[in-house]
C-alpha cells in the first residue's frame, strides 16, 4: 500500500489489525483514515508524519494512549477515538485548532487536558 503516493482515503474498518505498521505512515497525501473497530493496541510515532490528515477514526480498538505526534497533524478536522482504552490524552492535543469534532466517549479518562478548553474564536 505505501507506493500508493496519490492515496487521499483509506478505510481499513472492522478488521483484526493489531499493529499499524510504518509503511502506511509514508502515504503523504492520504487525508482520511479509518482503522475503526480494529484490535490496535498502539500507534506508531511515525502517525504524525501524515500531515494532510484531515478525518481520523481509531474507535473500537484496544488504544491506551496517544502519541504525542498525534499533536503533528495540524489540519485534522475530525478525530475519533471512543471505545477504547484511554487512560489520558496527551496535552499535544490542545493544539489541534483546527478539529471540528473530537469524539473521546467510552474510555477510561479521569480528566482531560486543561488545552482543550482553550479552544474557540
Amino acid at each position: 500500500i505505501s507506493s500508493l503516493y496519490n492515496l487521499a482515503s483509506l478505510e481499513l474498518r472492522e478488521n483484526l489489525l493489531t499493529y499499524l505498521p510504518d509503511s502506511l505512515t509514508q502515504l503523504r497525501r492520504l487525508e482520511e483514515l479509518d482503522l475503526g473497530n480494529n484490535e490496535i493496541y498502539n500507534l506508531p510515532e511515525s502517525i504524525g508524519a501524515l500531515l494532510h490528515l484531515k478525518d481520523l477514526w481509531l474507535d473500537g480498538n484496544q488504544l491506551s494512549e496517544l502519541p504525542q505526534e498525534i499533536g503533528n497533524l495540524k489540519n485534522l478536522l475530525c478525530l475519533d477515538v471512543s471505545e477504547n482504552r484511554l487512560e489520558r490524552l496527551p496535552e499535544e492535543i490542545s493544539g489541534l485548532t483546527s478539529l471540528t469534532d473530537l469524539v473521546i466517549s467510552q474510555n477510561l479518562l479521569e480528566m482531560i487536558p486543561d488545552g482543550i478548553g482553550k479552544y474557540g474564536k
